[in-house]
């Protein structure tokens, strides 16, 4: 069973071994970037929560779920192979960030794949988890 790997910095993340599973990327000041490398494969997808701002940025591939709390910006040419979802939020006020909130100059390519875990027992194991206030009953 894969545990969650918690990380100060997307560079931390992609530099370890094990770059599948469950991925928590957390700081303080809530913004990140990953530029180059590669997150997850075709047979071990990852899940990816950026708990704050991201930069997409280089030729970075993520096979799995990139979810993003704050806003999200690509620059250079990245893949995101599964799917790709933004909150929006302002990390500091807790309330929906001033739009744009999806931004770039890059080029992104975004590949749906709707079976990534098809192949695999649902929820997977280690794969899975609550984020905080991605339930909202209003």
């Amino acid at each position: 069973r894969a545990e969650p790997q918690v990380y100060t910095s997307m560079g931390d993340a992609i530099t370890i071994p094990v770059k599948t599973g469950l991925i928590w990327v957390e700081e303080a000041d809530g913004n990140q970037t990953m530029n180059g490398g590669t997150i997850g494969s075709i047979t071990k997808p990852a899940i990816v929560y950026i708990n704050g701002d991201f930069t997409l940025a280089g030729n970075s591939t993520i096979y799995g779920v990139l979810y993003v709390a704050g806003k999200y910006t690509i620059a250079g040419n990245p893949v995101v192979v599964g799917a790709n979802v933004v909150e929006g939020t302002n990390l500091a006020t807790e309330t929906p960030a001033s739009p744009p909130v999806v931004t770039g100059t890059g080029t992104i390519s975004l590949v749906y794949w709707q079976g990534i875990l098809s192949d695999k027992k649902n929820p997977m194991d280690g794969q899975t988890a609550v984020i905080s206030g991605s339930w909202r009953d209003w």
